[in-house]
């Protein structure tokens, strides 16, 4: 028996409406604010792989912070000495060698009141907001974001390139 032809029942439209897209689509419409930026030319291919490993070091102190209390993940966080269960060996590397120095420099980077340089790559890096998005948000303009973003990443690389 085949499939009926014709105009589909009430049921089966109510149930497509209901159901919604899946999350592998909404992720397949979601514009990548790092390609985009590298497409217009705004950054590096080196300054979006840098924000690719600042996201990556992000995912993985989540996945961490999801299986401990959170005593124990502030006794981490603040010691930054021991490896969490949920981080492979490169991912502490990373985040020993790179994003403890270079997040310690960034947070103090004060760019509005209550707006730091660190702030604008976690949003574009980790929420995928897009510079106009975080620029509407915090009250800078848009080309002073990306000149925020391609500053903190520059000094990302360079903590990357040090030898530890």
């Amino acid at each position: 028996m085949g499939r009926k032809r014709g105009r589909p029942s009430r049921a089966e439209v109510r149930f497509a409406e209901h159901v919604g897209p899946t999350a592998q689509t909404v992720a397949k419409l979601e514009c990548d604010a790092l390609l985009g930026l590298v497409e217009r030319g705004d950054l590096s291919v080196d300054q979006e792989r840098a924000g690719r490993e600042i996201n990556d070091v992000w995912e993985a102190l989540e996945r961490s912070m999801a299986r401990t209390s959170t005593i124990e993940l502030m006794r981490i966080t603040a010691s930054h000495r021991e490896l969490p269960d949920a981080m492979s060996h490169a991912i502490a590397r990373r985040l020993h060698q790179c994003h403890q120095p270079w997040a310690s420099r960034e947070i103090e980077k004060t760019l509005a009141p209550g707006v730091t340089r660190y702030g604008i790559v976690w949003r574009l890096c980790n929420l995928n907001w897009p510079p106009a998005f975080i620029a509407a948000n915090t009250g800078l303009n848009e080309r002073a974001v990306v000149r925020a973003l391609r500053d903190s990443l520059d000094v990302y690389l360079d903590f990357s390139k040090k030898e530890y």
